[in-house]
């Protein structure tokens, strides 16, 4: 896995341009509310489906954003949580929002 001073100063930058349009647009992740929340119900089904039951769980959220799948899983009783992203004020964001969860700024 490569570390944040590993990934070519380019593909940052071209990731925070698109992160920072989206803040300066007050949607820090490019998902407005009612498609997070269809998308997770989404994958809470397919959770079900698969037999791989959501209480209990550990989960590791690769690409959190600002977190809001937590939101979502409080519903399924989760154990762990840990959200990962490489974008620092998506993190910030969700650091305030869920501040008794686990965020880590990484790739």
């Amino acid at each position: 896995m490569k570390r944040l001073n590993q990934i070519p100063t380019v593909e940052l930058l071209h990731n925070r341009a698109v992160y920072d349009s989206y803040y300066a647009e007050n949607t820090i992740d490019g998902w407005d509310t009612e498609d997070k929340f269809y998308n997770f119900a989404i994958m809470g089904n397919i959770a079900i489906y698969a037999g791989f039951p959501l209480r209990g769980a550990s989960i590791l959220d690769v690409g959190c954003g600002t977190g809001d799948l937590i939101h979502f899983l409080r519903k399924y009783g989760f154990r762990e949580y840990l959200g990962i992203d490489i974008y620092g004020p998506a993190l910030a964001m969700a650091r305030k929002k869920y501040p008794n969860e686990r965020f880590l700024q990484t790739d």
